[in-house]
């Protein structure tokens, strides 16, 4: 199961009143899903205000919003509300080949028909998500990360 291997740590974020618009000494990045699509609507927040960073090659997941499950990477800062940190918990699971299991249709479109049905609300299903199986790399170097891999279920 994806939980057995994988953290999922959603973010946060302070009121909209603390934000700024021009990078400044004491602040970073709020990073929010439209970020990943345009450098439009940059804003940053004061760093103590928040304990949810990620970096530029840490798999972020979308929680909300249209497409429901974007698996993203690429921007560094602190995150918001709307996205999730997927982190491995082993190290024989990088993330680079969690980015690729993340975004393998298979689980694209299980997650994202669960998410759409639960509630009545588009959002990511986590529950759904946690329990997923999820299938390590069987190979002499468990760190490959290429989609060719032989694969091998993890129980």
């Amino acid at each position: 199961k994806l939980t057995k291997e994988v953290d999922f740590v959603g973010g946060s974020q302070p009121p909209k009143s603390k934000f700024i618009y021009e990078p400044k000494d004491g602040y970073i990045r709020l990073i929010q899903i439209r970020d990943y699509k345009s450098e439009n609507h940059v804003v940053y927040i004061p760093k103590a205000s928040t304990k949810k960073f990620c970096e530029s090659d840490d798999i972020m997941i979308g929680r909300y919003g249209s497409p429901v499950f974007q698996i993203l990477r690429g921007i560094k800062g602190a995150y918001n509300v709307a996205l999730m940190k997927a982190k491995p918990k082993i190290k024989e699971l990088n993330k680079d080949y969690l980015y690729w299991f993340l975004s393998n249709p298979s689980i694209q479109k299980y997650i994202v028909g669960i998410s759409q049905r639960s509630a009545g609300q588009s959002g990511v299903n986590k529950k759904a998500l946690e329990e997923y199986d999820i299938f390590l790399p069987h190979s002499p170097n468990k760190n490959a990360s290429s989609p060719n891999l032989m694969l091998s279920s993890n129980g």
